[in-house]
């Protein structure tokens, strides 16, 4: 800036001053708009350096974020709802991703060409015309071409059984109004997720258009635009070649060649994940009775139309711009003694603002939080839907088939104690000695019980003394042979373990080594049988090996792990969660049903 200000008239000097703080205005400004408004969704899928990675890892990784969090005291020294991990991308970076962004586009662009070379074309009903010819009238053209487009969609697992108690009609009334979100996260966030949505669409009297769930990889959450154009971009509805690969692995490539493997990198990344109507988990009839819904299979903008006439026109949108961004709350539910506030949120919706659209369908973006929709009977409603949305056998009678045998090896519902210990992802892992703290200050109940039965329970080396942890004894066997039910592991009133064995725990957990995990020392220090999925289970000989989605050939059984675990540790006598867990709080919630059941 040296050349500004040598030695000229002071009118020139005030002028150019003048100059280059507007520049230097507008080059923050431009800046600012950049780091603020750039293409979210092309951001997120850009690599960063190192460094950046780490920062957008922590910033989109937000599936199970609802009680992930550790908590803060506020000013009062009361806690506050949440805390939200939030870190602003480097304006170093911002420029550098927006050409990175731009070239990954490309990429995706030459990929999804060079896959459409190779994949034969699909058969029509009547031969494509040459441009020489003339062209018919448009009301034809467009007649011959709804008969001769054969039409994609994603490849969600469905059945014909999931037709049962669905509205009467084909959808098309202009007098059935709807409501649709965007799902994203883990399973058990789409889960809270789709409590919401059913709470909202009963409220309204509108038809839920209900979203599949997505096993395995997560989708993080994004703003509205970027959540709807991400559901679009993981379609299936192309990718017919790749189950090939899943029903008849390739030969290997010939080593005169560099290639590592014939697979694209877009079949790879859609063998991570499966999409599957939510009948395929639980059993939907009661709800269906008193909801009503409808599915939404494809996210395709054309697919609403198609199937029930919904135009873009006649769609209103409730867009987010962050994850805890609107909650819907009853409107006399905000002026009486004690009203609902924005919470953890940043705004509130009144329900009458959304029972005056006219419109014919409401789109919102995320749904997911506890407390995100508040509606007169907001606790019995809340329960109804939570209590229906349980693993039931009906639905995966598989997983409960597996689950019954593990049970008898140990004796039995009820003749053990369960924990959850998650320290494997996310936040978890990061703040994992906090989660174990906790959690041990939650098990010194049992203590006491160690202390009373710890001579008999520290007798022989490890493999007998595991031996021992399990119903597989002679003493602990009917008649027949078959297992017996060993019943309570602990009463209480007089602080004796039961089963004449040690106490057995169950522990759940994310890690696959959980014996060589540190932070799991001192509870196999401590407890005399610790047992794990590890234990217990072989993947390649269970029902869930079997499990697959037809429709793109990925097995669904391996995303299902996760809840035979859960399950296991909610048909304990007593189970403890990992803070923060929205998992965690899916075991309780099943094992205070079970316990509470008939």
């Amino acid at each position: 800036m040296t050349f500004l200000y040598s030695p000229r008239s002071l009118k020139r000097n005030r002028l150019l001053k003048k100059i280059s703080l507007v520049c230097l205005v507008l080059s923050l400004g431009v800046l600012f708009y950049l780091a603020k408004n750039g293409p979210d969704n092309e951001l997120r899928s850009t690599s960063f350096s190192s460094s950046s990675s780490s920062i957008q890892h922590q910033r989109y990784h937000l599936h199970e974020q609802e009680n992930n969090k550790p908590y803060l005291k506020n000013q009062q020294g009361q806690q506050d709802e949440q805390f939200d991990i939030d870190v602003t991308v480097p304006r170093h970076a911002i420029l550098d991703s927006l050409r990175k962004a731009k070239e990954s586009r490309l990429s995706r662009i030459n990929q999804q060409n060079n896959a459409d070379e190779q994949r034969p074309l699909a058969k029509i009903d009547q031969p494509i015309q040459h441009h020489q010819q003339q062209s018919p009238p448009a009301s034809q053209a467009i007649a011959e071409s709804k008969n001769q487009t054969t039409v994609l969609e994603d490849k969600v697992y469905k059945s014909s059984r999931d037709d049962l108690y669905l509205p009467h009609g084909d959808g098309k009334d202009p007098e059935e109004k709807y409501i649709g979100f965007y799902p994203h996260s883990g399973f058990h966030n789409q889960r809270i997720a789709l409590v919401n949505a059913l709470m909202l669409a009963e409220r309204l009297n509108r038809t839920l258009l209900m979203p599949p769930v997505m096993l395995g990889s997560p989708i993080h959450w994004r703003k509205h635009d970027s959540l709807d154009s991400y559901h679009r971009r993981t379609s299936k509805a192309s990718l017919d070649h790749c189950r090939n690969y899943l029903e008849s692995p390739p030969p290997p490539p010939p080593s005169t060649t560099n290639d590592t493997s014939s697979i694209s990198e877009q079949c790879r990344q859609s063998f991570r994940y499966t999409s599957l109507r939510w009948d395929r988990l639980f059993d939907l009839d009661k709800i269906k009775q008193r909801v009503r819904i409808r599915y939404r299979d494809d996210y395709e903008r054309a697919y609403l139309e198609r199937n029930y006439d919904i135009s873009r026109s006649d769609i209103y949108y409730v867009k987010d711009n962050l994850l805890y961004d609107y909650r819907i709350v009853e409107t006399n539910r905000l002026s009486n003694k004690n009203p609902v506030t924005v919470g953890k949120y940043q705004r509130i919706i009144a329900m009458d603002e959304l029972e005056a659209r006219q419109e014919r369908m409401i789109s919102f973006g995320s749904l997911f939080g506890n407390g995100r929709v508040i509606v007169n009977d907001q606790m019995p409603t809340l329960d109804y839907f939570n209590r229906q949305l349980t693993f039931q056998r009906k639905a995966l009678p598989g997983l409960f088939d597996e689950m019954d045998r593990m049970l008898g090896i140990l004796g039995g519902p009820l003749s053990y104690i369960s924990i959850h210990a998650r320290v494997g992802d996310s936040i978890f892992e990061r703040y994992a000695p906090e989660v174990m703290e906790k959690l041990w200050s939650d098990l010194q109940m049992y203590m006491p019980l160690l202390e009373n039965g710890k001579n008999e329970n520290k007798v022989g080396g490890q493999q007998e003394q595991q031996q021992k942890c399990y119903q597989v004894q002679p003493q602990s066997t009917s008649g027949d042979g078959s297992s017996m039910i060993l019943g309570p592991a602990v009463d209480w009133d007089r602080q004796l373990v039961l089963g004449n064995r040690p106490l057995v725990m169950f522990m759940a957990t994310d890690t696959p080594q959980p014996r060589e995990h540190e932070l799991f020392k001192n509870i196999y220090d401590t407890f005399p049988c610790v047992v794990t999925l590890n234990d217990l289970f072989d993947f390649a000989e269970s029902p869930l090996a079997t499990m697959v989605n037809p429709e793109d050939g990925v097995n669904y059984g391996k995303f299902l792990i996760p809840f035979l675990d859960g399950l296991m540790a909610s048909r304990a006598q007593s189970f403890s969660g990992s803070m923060w867990s929205t998992f965690s709080k899916y075991i309780q919630f099943l094992h205070h049903v079970y316990m509470t059941s008939d």
